[in-house]
């Protein structure tokens, strides 16, 4: 991913990530029904499996709802989302979009989930963290590569973004702060460099980590407070950007010491980081000026402007 991503740019992975969702459902997809009908199908399951595999609210409601919360705060200021809404021929294309992807995607989060059901039916001491991969296999080895396959391919149409954002950010924020005069060149060979770089400690912190799901999860909390601030700002325009920064500052580094933690008492991390990070921004925002000193002197030059006549 970090070859596709130096190499490909934008354009080639909007491309390879169709490429890519194909492989993901149709390789999932058949590993899902092989795996429930030899586990003697879903009627077997239910009667087999403890009743809470089948419900929704486990580990608790909080944490299930502070789960789909922050993952919808979260994408609200993710730059696919942002890139998706920019880039559509109009509105009516991006709730197409949106409506569409939420539908693939409860779809698909329910295959890996079947599977690991099926393998406890199957194989009630299998490992959890590879029982996807103990499953396919038990099915055959054709369904082991689709199933490898299927995880691939969503590695492989998710981390080339990521990476290509956050090398963005380091050479536009970061790179041109300390050198300002840099060519287009230097700062697209930084860039590359920092791909490179990143990649490789993202692959290290990758392998070594205990639950995937959990770690997203984690992530999507820690970035749930800056969606939050973006949305609040959308129908709030009098947010003032000191409070937005502070505000996200300590939701943020609150929400990953909480996670980190293990969401002590059994409560997601998102709720601390809301907690501190919502009456951070309220208060902050009524305490600055109801107009910025920006706008402020935007205002005075353009009254000076249209009284000297420069301005028509």
């Amino acid at each position: 991913f970090i070859l596709l991503t130096v190499t490909g740019g934008m354009r080639g992975l909007a491309w390879m990530n169709v490429l890519h969702s194909a492989v993901m459902y149709t390789g999932l997809g058949i590993v899902a029904y092989v795996s429930i009908k030899a586990a003697g199908g879903l009627g077997h399951m239910q009667q087999v499996l403890p009743a809470g595999f089948f419900s929704l609210d486990k580990p608790s409601l909080g944490i299930v709802i502070g789960t789909a919360l922050g993952t919808c705060l979260s994408y609200a200021c993710a730059s696919t989302v942002v890139a998706s809404i920019f880039g559509a021929k109009g509105l009516g294309e991006v709730k197409k979009g949106f409506w569409g992807a939420a539908i693939a995607v409860a779809i698909f989060a329910l295959f890996p989930a079947l599977i690991g059901m099926a393998g406890k039916v199957v194989m009630p001491g299998a490992a959890a963290n590879s029982v996807l991969y103990t499953m396919a296999n038990y099915s055959g080895n054709v369904f082991g590569v689709l199933a490898a396959m299927g995880v691939l391919a969503a590695i492989l149409s998710t981390a080339p973004g990521l990476l290509l954002i956050v090398a963005t950010m380091l050479s536009r924020d970061f790179f041109r702060l300390f050198k300002p005069d840099a060519d287009e060149k230097q700062e697209m060979n930084f860039a590359r460099i920092s791909m490179v770089i990143v990649g490789l400690i993202a692959t290290y912190m990758g392998m070594n980590a205990q639950s995937i799901l959990a770690g997203l999860v984690g992530a999507f909390n820690i970035r749930a407070i800056a969606g939050l601030v973006l949305v609040v700002a959308v129908f709030w325009p009098r947010v003032d950007s000191r409070a937005a920064f502070w505000s996200m500052l300590v939701g943020g580094i609150l929400a990953g010491v909480w996670h980190f933690a293990g969401n002590p008492y059994g409560i997601s991390s998102l709720w601390p980081s809301l907690a501190a990070g919502v009456p951070i921004l309220l208060v902050l925002t009524m305490m600055a000026p109801p107009v910025s000193e920006g706008y402020r002197e935007y205002q005075k030059l353009l009254e000076e402007g249209t009284e000297a006549g420069d301005l028509a």
